[in-house]
C-alpha cells in the first residue's frame, strides 16, 4: 500500500510539467501566429502604399505630359489666330480699298453721265431725298382743277413744305426694332403725326413720295438732310442700280452706237 502511494507522487510532477510546457507552447504559438498575421497585414499595406506611390507617381507623370502638350497646342492656336488676324486685317484692308475704288467709279460715272441719261432711258441720276413733284400736282389738279383756286399754285405750296419737312433734321418719323443679328434698324412710323394728317388729307402717292424721299435722306445723309445726293438709278426697276448694270449699259450704248456709224459711212 505504502509502495503505491510512493508511485503516485512520482509521477504527478512531470504530467504537471508537460501540460505547463504545452500551455505554453500554444500561448506562444499563438502569439507567433497573431504576430505573422500583424506582419503580413503591415506588409499588405506596405505594398499597397508603394503602389500607390508609383501609380501616383505615373499619373502625375502623365498630367505633367498632357499639361506640356495643352501648353504647346495653346501655343500653336494663339499662332494661329495671329495669323488669322493678320488674314482678316489684310481682307479688310483689299475689301476696303476695293469699296473705295468701286465709290470713285460710281461717282465718276455719275459725274459723266449726268447729261446724257434722263427719266426716259433705262438708267437716270436720282437725287437721293427729292420728293417726286408729279403726284402734289396730279392731287392738286383733281382737287382745285374745278375751282378758282389755282391748282399750281397750291401744288407749289404743299410741295415746298414738305421739302423743307424731309430736309429738317429734327423730325424724325421713325420707329427702331432690334433685327435677329441683333443690330438696330429704323423704318417709318405710321403713327406719325404728320404722316398721318398726309395720309389723311393727301393722296397715296403723294405719301409714298415723301416716305420714300424721308427714308432715302435718312439712308444717304442722317445727320444733316439739307442737301441731295445723286446715285444712279434703274427706272424700269424702280431702285438702285449696280456699277455692273451702267457698264453694261453703257458698252450696249457704245457697240450700238459704233454699228449706226458703220453703217452710215458703208458704201451702197
Amino acid at each position: 500500500m505504502a509502495s503505491s502511494n510512493h508511485h503516485n507522487v512520482t509521477d504527478n510532477p512531470p504530467n504537471e510539467a508537460s501540460f505547463i510546457i504545452a500551455n505554453t507552447l500554444r500561448q506562444t504559438n499563438a502569439v507567433m501566429e497573431e504576430a505573422s498575421r500583424k506582419i503580413e497585414h503591415k506588409d499588405n499595406l506596405l505594398e499597397a502604399a508603394l503602389e500607390y506611390i508609383q501609380t501616383s507617381r505615373l499619373e502625375k507623370e502623365k498630367l505633367k505630359t498632357t499639361e506640356y502638350q495643352l501648353k504647346a497646342k495653346v501655343r500653336d492656336l494663339e499662332a494661329e489666330i495671329e495669323i488669322l488676324k493678320a488674314e482678316k486685317q489684310t481682307l479688310v484692308m483689299k475689301e476696303r480699298t476695293r469699296n473705295d475704288e468701286l465709290q470713285a467709279a460710281r461717282k465718276e460715272a455719275i459725274r459723266e453721265l449726268g447729261t446724257m441719261l434722263n427719266y426716259r432711258s433705262l438708267f437716270s441720276i436720282k437725287m437721293m431725298g427729292e420728293i417726286s413733284r408729279k403726284p402734289f400736282e396730279d392731287m392738286c389738279f383733281k382737287k382745285y382743277s374745278n375751282s378758282k383756286t389755282d391748282w399750281r399754285n397750291e401744288s407749289q405750296k404743299l410741295f415746298s413744305m414738305w421739302e423743307e419737312n424731309v430736309k429738317n433734321p429734327q423730325w424724325r418719323p421713325f420707329k427702331r426694332f432690334i433685327k435677329h443679328d441683333g443690330t438696330f434698324q429704323e423704318t417709318i412710323d405710321e403713327n406719325d403725326a404728320k404722316l398721318k394728317e398726309l395720309r389723311k388729307e393727301g393722296s397715296e402717292k403723294v405719301y409714298e413720295s415723301v416716305v420714300n424721299a424721308v427714308l432715302e435722306m435718312n439712308e444717304y445723309n442722317p445727320s444733316r438732310r439739307y442737301s441731295n445726293i445723286p446715285e444712279l438709278w434703274n427706272n424700269k426697276e424702280n431702285r438702285k442700280a449696280s456699277l455692273k448694270e451702267i457698264i453694261h449699259y453703257i458698252c450696249k450704248q457704245l457697240k450700238s452706237s459704233n454699228s449706226k456709224r458703220k453703217r452710215a459711212f458703208a458704201f451702197p
